[in-house]
């Protein structure tokens, strides 16, 4: 539906549309975050209990709104990576209030990012934010700022590591150091995944073609984790989908499916490129790279949030 209707309207996507657009965005991530943790911290008051079970992941990111942590997390990340691009290279496109307290909202956004615990995305931002930073440092040729943006980087993982414990174990089970995090000793996210994985193309090696329908697939993989004895994966009331972008359109529509889909990425890149619509790639970027091991189209407002902004910045040519 967004395509079509912006398409009719694509004449109204301007410079100052888009902007606006990423500074209203932004602001309600800002809102939606402040009460998110101010509701979980007069829970944690209240209740008392452990601090993980009141603000990290799905705690911080259910309380007020039901979204997913990822895809909160998803949000997060493409509204810090933007806003910073813009605030370094296009300052003058921002509105004065949002440029002057970038370095107060863009700190907030990298803590509610960091309290949501997603590891994929969380080291994307990271390496993003750095990336951009360098490239306006060399720009400037202010050498200076790349050895401070480096700091910046490894002192916010190591930070991290030490002191949130549940990154920590993140951290260590993909490393997963002399194989102590094996399915069979301790496993976790990414033994999980490959479990997930391993059914998935056994599943779609029936259907290579056509894959197993878009109404089917969740069957067709709980149905595998049941034939193969994949106990850790048969929660009751739970349901794990490919966990990859590429699988997940690979099981459900095939291999033509997933050759169109990639032509359509591909394609957007180009396009992106072609402009030098830089918001445009980072925000593919973002969504590419976190999707190689989340099924973001599985959850509709993720769905909603990359087909909206896909297409606003598909539309628009580029920021002058």
């Amino acid at each position: 539906m967004f395509p079509i209707v912006l398409f009719t309207k694509k004449n109204l996507i301007t410079k100052r549309f888009v902007i606006k657009l990423i500074e209203v965005f932004t602001i309600s991530l800002i809102l939606i975050s402040v009460v998110s943790i101010l509701t979980q911290l007069y829970k944690y008051l209240l209740l008392k209990g452990d601090f993980n079970d009141f603000f990290l992941e799905n705690k911080l990111s259910t309380s007020v709104n039901g979204y997913y942590f990822l895809g909160f997390s998803l949000f997060i990340s493409f509204a810090i990576i933007s806003t910073t691009y813009i605030k370094l290279f296009k300052e003058e496109l921002l509105s004065i209030w949002f440029a002057k307290t970038y370095y107060f909202y863009v700190p907030f956004l990298s803590i509610t990012l960091i309290l949501l615990n997603s590891r994929s995305l969380i080291t994307i931002t990271t390496l993003l934010f750095c990336l951009i930073f360098i490239t306006k440092s060399l720009k400037e040729k202010k050498y200076k700022k790349i050895y401070f943006s480096i700091f910046i980087l490894v002192s916010i993982f190591i930070l991290n590591y030490k002191y949130n414990q549940a990154f920590n174990e993140k951290i260590k089970e993909a490393i997963n150091y002399n194989n102590e995090y094996s399915i069979d000793k301790k496993w976790g996210g990414r033994a999980m995944r490959l479990l997930i994985w391993d059914c998935t193309l056994k599943v779609v090696n029936k259907n290579p073609l056509i894959g197993v329908g878009t109404g089917d697939q969740q069957d067709e993989l709980t149905l595998c984790y049941k034939i193969y004895m994949k106990n850790q994966l048969l929660y009751k009331g739970v349901t794990f989908n490919a966990h990859n972008i590429f699988l997940q359109i690979l099981l459900s529509t095939g291999i033509f499916g997933l050759f169109f889909f990639t032509c359509s990425i591909l394609y957007s890149f180009f396009i992106a490129y072609k402009r030098h619509n830089i918001i445009y790639i980072l925000f593919l970027v973002i969504f590419i790279l976190s999707g190689l091991t989340e099924s973001f189209f599985e959850r509709n407002f993720c769905v909603a949030f990359f087909t909206f902004f896909n297409s606003i910045l598909f539309l628009y040519k580029r920021l002058e």
